[in-house]
């Protein structure tokens, strides 16, 4: 009899084992010239100019791991607004089972064109976060200001604020990278990248939907990577 129970405990402690999950630190970082980003703080670009940013927010949404092509585990409700200035936002965890296999990450740079067509939400798609154009142009995927000598405008100053969902402007982008470490995802946003590839001479204000914007989306899909 006790050799009968001892065999159905190891039997229920090795299934409750199979079934557990395991836990997957995500974190967003964002860097200038490989160096960790803070806001309020100058810095100098490639041409020597000062620059300052007094805000860093984005949209990412949809994640998804994916064994080869093959999605194998999806976040529920999966919607987050980095702000660069809470970290509290920037970083977060997830609850895996064990038994999947996967090698890449899939996620949306923004939100899906059917969340914006559905009108205004709560929690991190709350309007009062100030990611919220109208019901006509949608929610902001990507807000970027502050202040540079490079710029002509008042006091300096730029804003970049890259939304559109509709055709022809649509800026979300489907993003996917190898997983390297199952324990933790780091995502790094090199500032730097953008700002070089970016013209704050001629366009330092981005305020609606259109080509400037389709630009920066394309900028911004090709510099956001994983470490």
């Amino acid at each position: 009899m006790r050799i009968f129970l001892y065999v159905i405990s190891m039997l229920v402690s090795s299934h409750m084992l199979a079934q557990s999950d395991e836990i997957v630190h995500v974190n967003w970082q964002s860097e200038w010239y490989d160096q960790p980003f803070e806001l309020h703080t100058p810095y100098k670009t490639s041409d020597n100019f000062q620059i300052e940013f007094d805000q860093l927010k984005m949209y990412v949404s949809e994640f998804r791991l994916l064994d080869n092509d093959k999605i194998v585990w999806a976040e529920n409700s999966s919607f987050h607004l980095l702000d660069f200035g809470d970290p509290s936002t920037t970083n977060w965890t997830w609850s895996i089972p064990t038994n999947i296999d996967y090698n890449k990450i899939q996620f949306t740079f923004g939100i899906d064109s059917l969340t914006q067509v559905s009108g205004v939400q709560g929690g991190p798609l709350d309007p009062t976060t100030g990611m919220y154009w109208t019901w006509q142009t949608g929610y902001i995927n990507f807000k970027l200001e502050g202040k540079s000598d490079q710029c002509p405008s008042r006091l300096n100053q730029f804003q970049l604020h890259i939304g559109g969902y509709a055709f022809p402007h649509n800026t979300s982008r489907l993003i996917t990278h190898a997983v390297n470490d199952k324990q933790k995802l780091n995502f790094i946003i090199p500032c730097n990248k953008l700002i070089d590839a970016w013209d704050l001479t001629t366009e330092h204000h981005i305020m609606s939907p259109g080509e400037s914007a389709d630009r920066c989306a394309e900028i911004l899909y090709n510099i956001i990577t994983t470490r």
